[in-house]
């Protein structure tokens, strides 16, 4: 009877100290682990931007000539005339130059023109880089502030189950230390049952935040323009010219077929994928962090190809003005 007796306080005492420390770890670290994920609005707006109107039987380079006649222009170089349109203003020079006929004012009024539009090019070329630039700062400055959300809610987590291991330690020992060593291993099991399900929290659920781009330049880029774009119609005309001498791929289908790898827009036909989609083609959404270097990665890929763009400009230009005159 007395054993009996001695069990049961043995247990009547586990069972308090059991209760105790559970209602310690709901309580105590409920603010540091079930804290709603909170949706951060970027704040940097890039409407200022100029809008430039677009037509879409004028996007697409003229493919008629491969060369010029009386100019010593790469063949890169006569693509980049065909994309300015300035083919036939160059021709028109060259045969002036060529041949001297016509006013010495008109091959100069000519070749003044033909500058101003290439320069006109670098301009809005320039202009557009500016643009995608503005739209990945809007990435970078919500990627930071979710990254510090994150980082404080990891640093939350692990004091949480910094918490939940020391009161597990402590009330097994003391229950052992009573002689209740069943109830002890209960303890140990609820406190590492915690710290488990700490550590799936600290992955599973992530922080996000919000973007609104109504007009969004990946989406035209992958969809093609519509009445209005922030691209200028050059920058269109390039991104629909062929990526390599000859090649059936455009600049843009290359860029597109960049975009579609597993880091990016994810798998084809996989969640993730499906998800992206919806997100980085559309009006706006919410982006957990990986979400957010996907994007970045995206408009850094499109960035860099509008920059080669503004080296085939000053390629033609240099060549055109060291093009020895009669």
């Amino acid at each position: 009877m007395l054993g009996n007796h001695k069990d049961a306080s043995h247990l009547m005492t586990a069972q308090r100290i059991l209760a105790l420390f559970l209602s310690t770890c709901l309580v105590g670290c409920s603010s540091l682990t079930t804290r709603p994920v909170s949706p951060a609005k970027s704040q940097v707006v890039c409407s200022q931007a100029e809008l430039f109107k677009i037509n879409k039987n004028n996007l697409v380079p003229d493919q008629n000539m491969d060369h010029i006649k009386g100019l010593d222009l790469s063949k890169q170089s006569v693509n980049t005339a065909n994309i300015l349109g300035v083919t036939p203003l160059l021709s028109s020079w060259s045969t002036l130059s060529n041949t001297r006929s016509g006013s010495e004012t008109k091959r100069l009024a000519l070749r003044q023109q033909i500058i101003e539009k290439i320069t006109l090019a670098n301009l809005e070329v320039s202009a557009a880089l500016a643009y995608i630039d503005c739209e990945g700062e809007r990435t970078d400055q919500l990627r930071d502030r979710l990254q510090r959300h994150e980082t404080k809610r990891i640093e939350r987590l692990t004091l949480a189950s910094i918490i939940v291991g020391a009161g597990t330690v402590v009330s097994a020992g003391v229950l052992a230390l009573t002689g209740a060593a069943t109830a002890g291993n209960i303890v140990s099991i609820a406190g590492g049952s915690s710290e488990a399900g700490l550590s799936v929290y600290a992955f599973r659920n992530r922080e996000i935040g919000e973007i609104n781009h109504q007009n969004n330049m990946l989406q035209e880029v992958w969809d093609g323009p519509g009445e209005q774009s922030y691209f200028p119609p050059v920058v269109w005309r390039y991104l629909n010219s062929p990526a390599e001498t000859n090649s059936p791929l455009t600049v843009r289908d290359a860029l597109k077929a960049e975009w579609q790898t597993d880091e990016l827009i994810g798998k084809p036909d996989s969640e993730v994928a499906q998800r992206r989609m919806a997100q980085l083609f559309s009006t706006g959404g919410e982006y957990s962090l990986d979400d957010l270097r996907a994007r970045e990665g995206m408009q850094d890929l499109l960035e860099a190809r509008i920059s080669m763009f503004n080296q085939r400009l000053a390629r033609l230009l240099r060549e055109f003005l060291n093009t020895p005159q009669k």
